[in-house]
């Protein structure tokens, strides 16, 4: 007896082209999930996606909005992934956008950053406080966010940060698909 589950979480998707034609990665932090076979689950669907979209170059929006030290996954898993994206992907990476990084994760980057000593990584990593600094590389129809991501930029940084210009709304698009990993 084989029991298949079908998981749909919005946690991974690609999101159009920023302003050089690249593929855009979404990956939304605040929705990982915080056991360990979900998040090994995520991983290979984390894969699956780079797999299709990674033979060129490509970036990566890590939306950090509203994650908090508790919510982050251990740092075996978050190791594994640097592991695969910097050996398997990291040469078309383009640029690694860190939306709405916490104090805690600044620290656990330069901590990550002397452990795993690969400069070239960590040289495509580029915070992004506001909404705003993002749209200057990626056009707001491009980059589909969730509405938290959006309230939460409206709300630390106010107007004049355009968000309120967001023209598509997050859709909740199939991301895991049990049946497919």
């Amino acid at each position: 007896y084989q029991r298949r589950v079908r998981v749909r979480l919005s946690i991974i998707y690609e999101s159009g082209k920023d302003s050089l034609g690249r593929p855009i990665v979404v990956i939304v932090g605040s929705r990982l999930p915080s056991a360990r076979p979900q998040l090994d689950r995520v991983f290979m669907y984390l894969i699956r996606v780079m797999d299709k979209i990674t033979d060129n170059n490509y970036v990566v929006v890590y939306l950090h909005t509203n994650m908090e030290e508790r919510d982050s996954p251990d740092i075996s898993w978050l190791k594994k992934v640097y592991n695969i994206i910097d050996s398997k992907y990291g040469d078309h990476l383009s640029i690694f956008y860190v939306v709405h990084p916490s104090f805690w994760l600044k620290i656990f980057e330069g901590v990550l950053s002397s452990i795993m000593t690969n400069d070239y990584f960590w040289k495509k990593v580029h915070y992004i406080e506001r909404l705003q600094d993002i749209y200057n590389n990626i056009e707001h129809e491009q980059l589909v966010l969730p509405e938290h991501v959006i309230q939460y930029d409206l709300k630390m940084n106010g107007s004049r940060s355009s968000t309120s210009q967001q023209t598509r709304k997050f859709s909740q698009p199939s991301i895991i698909d049990g049946d497919d990993l």
